[in-house]
């Protein structure tokens, strides 16, 4: 009997059916991401992109899932997820933002400056970067540089309380009594019903 035709007919089935499965195939090992479920996204490798008409979905549940974790105070979790949002968009300063604030938390000051400071590269009116870099300066008792940092940041908002309370803190560290109780003045009218800043005034 011949059997090349039988042959032939079965290696023709068997490429059909690759080239069928093969979108099904790029759909499980490449799901979309579901902005509702950032748990149930699979980590980037390094180097790898989500794909191009979803990076901002992946960068937006990374950084969702990140702070969820930093909430938590599970901060290498979230220090991971912080870092792949950045792989993703490095030019969003919120990823950088986030990064240095969990350094920060894990008393890693010096690594969070870097990202503190490229934050503010890209964003320099982004007050929340101002503060998180205060506070560094603050936990070395580099009270000067605190000072000036703040100082920049009340120049861009002038509404945010805690700027006005590091300031107090910050003036009366340099043993200026006056200015510190200034900056509580302005505390109490941003926050009129918070006992603390009177308190801390009376003294």
């Amino acid at each position: 009997r011949n059997h090349w035709p039988w042959i032939a007919g079965f290696a023709t089935l068997g490429i059909f059916i690759m080239v069928a499965i093969q979108p099904f195939r790029k759909r499980v090992h490449n799901p979309t991401p579901n902005p509702q479920n950032p748990g149930s996204l699979p980590p980037l490798t390094p180097g790898e992109q989500g794909p191009s008409n979803s990076d901002r979905i992946w960068y937006e549940n990374h950084l969702a899932l990140g702070r969820k974790h930093l909430q938590e105070m599970n901060f290498s979790a979230a220090l991971s997820a912080f870092e792949q949002a950045i792989e993703i968009d490095p030019s969003n300063p919120l990823g950088h933002l986030y990064r240095g604030r969990t350094l920060r938390a894990t008393h890693k000051t010096e690594e969070a400056l870097h990202s503190l400071v490229r934050a503010l590269e890209l964003e320099p009116n982004l007050i929340a970067a101002h503060l998180e870099k205060a506070h560094c300066h603050l936990h070395h008792e580099e009270y000067l540089k605190a000072h000036s940092q703040l100082l920049t940041a009340i120049a861009i908002d002038k509404d945010w309380p805690e700027l006005y309370h590091l300031l107090s803190v910050c003036a009366f560290r340099l043993g200026n009594l006056q200015e510190s109780v200034q900056h509580l003045g302005q505390l109490i009218k941003l926050e009129p019903n918070a006992p603390q800043p009177r308190y801390l005034r009376a003294r």
